[in-house]
């Protein structure tokens, strides 16, 4: 429950740095400076990539190595082979 509260607190806090930025005119100011919710922005996304995989709702977390093994150890089917082996 903690990390699915974390990731909302960091959603969030994401959609905030963005709508800060939109207002501002993007990542560069009207004023031509950077402006500081960019780096609050990036440290957001990463931490949401970080606590998505740990709440696995990325595809990459969601396979489980035992089961990428057994497939990779099943033997190939026709379709797998090439069919051009006599030519």
């Amino acid at each position: 429950m903690p990390l699915l509260v974390e990731y909302v607190r960091t959603a969030l806090l994401c959609e905030r740095a963005a709508a800060a930025m939109r207002a501002d005119g993007g990542p560069i100011t009207n004023a031509g400076k950077l402006s500081p919710w960019f780096g609050v922005s990036q440290r957001a996304a990463r931490t949401l990539m970080v606590l998505s995989a740990r709440l696995r709702l990325n595809p990459q977390s969601r396979s489980h190595p035992r089961s990428i093994a057994r497939q990779s150890l099943r033997p190939p089917s026709a379709y797998d082979q090439d069919l051009d082996d006599d030519a």
